[in-house]
């Protein structure tokens, strides 16, 4: 069953025209990174303390590179993967679960130093740790990091989604309206996500707010002391 599967899957996939192929790619990056980019952006701001600068460089490193041929590889990987252990949508969600926590942690370990470096951090410490904290976060997020990829296929009528938990509500939808709501979804991870940059700028601007009103009040406290 599992073998016939494979090859029914295979043999559309590359029935898929070069067009429909690109479009596909275009559809499966948009959906890992409007899921990813708000959470990973916060751990890097947040957590990681990294300056907007650096954050903001490493996204768009990783918007590049997803755009540019990630986001292939890794979809692509994916489907290959699954379709090698025999996992459709029919399979228990604890071992996709399983199998998407696997996929992610190994690329998110290989790439992330190096998006950190590109984007200019130097301290190893903090390449580091930002490396072990984006690990642990795409293990956490992984299951519904490949959600959003079925999601998305549905949406744009790549493929059908399957999964039990997919509302039919959504499955239902007219052409039109789930395209929709793909723009909407999109747009609201790109506002969310400049939005914790312009929180950061923020936060930022207070603490030196305050440090400058600290230093002028020691400053005034030691003319009056003298």
């Amino acid at each position: 069953m599992n073998n016939n599967l494979d090859l029914q899957t295979k043999s559309a996939e590359e029935e898929q025209t070069f067009g429909e192929k690109l479009w596909r790619h275009v559809v499966d990056s948009t959906a890992m990174l409007t899921f990813s980019n708000v959470p990973f952006t916060a751990l890097d701001l947040f957590w990681n303390k990294m300056g907007n600068e650096v954050a903001q460089g490493t996204r768009a490193y990783v918007i590049g590179s997803v755009y540019g041929g990630l986001g292939f590889l890794i979809a692509g990987g994916r489907r290959f993967s699954e379709r090698k252990f025999g996992i459709t949508d029919q399979t228990n969600e604890g071992i996709r679960s399983i199998h998407d926590v696997s996929v992610l942690l190994g690329v998110n370990l290989i790439i992330n130093p190096i998006f950190y470096a590109l984007a200019g951090e130097t301290d190893p410490e903090k390449i580091f740790y930002g490396t072990l904290s984006t690990s642990a976060l795409s293990a956490l997020i992984a299951p519904v990091f490949g959600a959003m990829i079925s999601v998305y296929e549905d949406l744009t009528e790549i493929q059908k989604c399957e999964r039990k938990w997919y509302p039919k509500v959504l499955s239902d939808l007219n052409s039109k309206t789930k395209k929709m709501v793909v723009a909407g979804l999109t747009a609201a991870s790109v506002v969310t996500t400049l939005g914790l940059y312009e929180l950061n700028n923020y936060i930022h601007r207070n603490n030196s707010q305050v440090q400058i009103q600290e230093c002028r009040e020691g400053n005034l406290e030691s003319l009056v002391e003298n």
